[in-house]
C-alpha cells in the first residue's frame, strides 16, 4: 500500500493528486475509491491522508481501481 497525502482536489472533474513522502506524486480518480468503505469523492480534501495501492500508468503513477481509502 501506498500512503500519500492530497495535495490538488480537481472536485468537479472527480479527480486529484496526492504526494507520498519521499515526493512522488500519484493521480487519483473518483473510481478508485474502494466501495467496501463509506468513503465518498466530496469527503476528501487536500491534506488528507490516503492509502492505495499503486500502478503504473501512460502519464505516470496512479492509484489502482477501487484501492484508495483513508490512512489510518
Amino acid at each position: 500500500m501506498t500512503c500519500a497525502t492530497i495535495t490538488k482536489l480537481i472536485k468537479d472533474r472527480g479527480f486529484g493528486f496526492a504526494t507520498d513522502d519521499s515526493g512522488q506524486t500519484y493521480f487519483f480518480h473518483y473510481s478508485a475509491i474502494d466501495p467496501k468503505t463509506n468513503l465518498k469523492f466530496d469527503d476528501l480534501s487536500i491534506g488528507k491522508r490516503i492509502e492505495f495501492i499503486s500502478m503504473d500508468a501512460e502519464k505516470g503513477p496512479r492509484a489502482s481501481p477501487r484501492t484508495l481509502s483513508l490512512a489510518s
